[in-house]
């Protein structure tokens, strides 16, 4: 996880309950696509998610984009359905 200097307890509650993760606290906001490019140049894992700081994952979501990347060889990257608080789809490319 990168965190670009938030202001909120997000890192320490990290350090705290989610061990496995390494966490990269950056004195300074490096944007997102710097936090993005940062954390993609030490990631060793099989997966890597890039997910934006005011969004949320529906409790499924990874499990249903890395179970697609498992069972298709051919599918490099998947994104999930983007939706407004309301439940309306939200446009995310074209």
């Amino acid at each position: 996880m990168i965190d670009n200097n938030s202001p909120d307890d997000s890192v320490t509650y990290v350090k705290k309950n989610l061990s496995a993760v390494k966490v990269i606290a950056n004195k300074d906001n490096r944007g997102f696509g710097g936090g993005n490019n940062q954390g993609a140049e030490i990631a060793k894992g099989k997966y890597l998610l890039l997910l934006n700081p005011d969004a949320f994952l529906e409790p499924t979501s990874l499990r249903i984009m890395v179970d697609i990347m498992e069972k298709r060889s051919d599918i490099v990257s998947v994104g999930p359905q983007l939706r407004y608080v309301d439940g309306a789809m939200q446009q995310s490319a074209g």
